[in-house]
């Protein structure tokens, strides 16, 4: 009986210092998961070869909008520009567009899945061009990153 239970006791002690050394092994190797690379904003150089032709090209991952309504800005800013979009904490269900600068561009309304995607990440990249014609007035279309 004395001797079953040294026996028992050895082994007790012998398998928590194989576990122990298999961990500490486990713990020294190198970590195999690699993290994604972050998503970076475009340039405006990148932006301007998206519109072609009097056209917006989407790039993949960014999803294709027109602005509701595109505010005035003075002639030479017109044309392509880089910014963010961000939910509207004024009014629910609204999209603001902003250029690099902070400048309010337009809004788009009646996204509300998008709007919601965007009042938990609170804000995306956007791409996008606004114009102006006695016609028309502003207008403008975007193209905002989604996941």
């Amino acid at each position: 009986m004395v001797y079953t239970n040294i026996f028992l006791i050895l082994a007790v002690v012998l398998c928590v210092i194989l576990l122990a050394n298999r961990t500490k092994i486990l713990k020294s190797r190198t970590q195999r998961h690699v993290d994604p690379l972050p998503c970076k904003p475009l340039s405006i150089n990148e932006a301007e070869k998206l519109y072609v032709d009097g056209e917006l090209l989407c790039r993949s991952g960014y999803l294709h909008y027109q602005l509701d309504f595109a505010n005035a800005i003075p002639k030479e800013e017109l044309g392509v520009f880089v910014g963010y979009a961000k939910d509207d904490s004024k009014q629910k269900g609204r999209i603001c567009v902003y250029d690099n600068q902070h400048v309010k561009r337009g809004y788009i309304d009646g996204q509300n899945e998008l709007y919601y995607t965007l009042s938990v990440r609170k804000q995306a990249f956007v791409y996008g061009v606004l114009l102006h014609n006695e016609a028309h007035g502003y207008h403008g279309e975007v193209c905002i990153r989604v996941k």
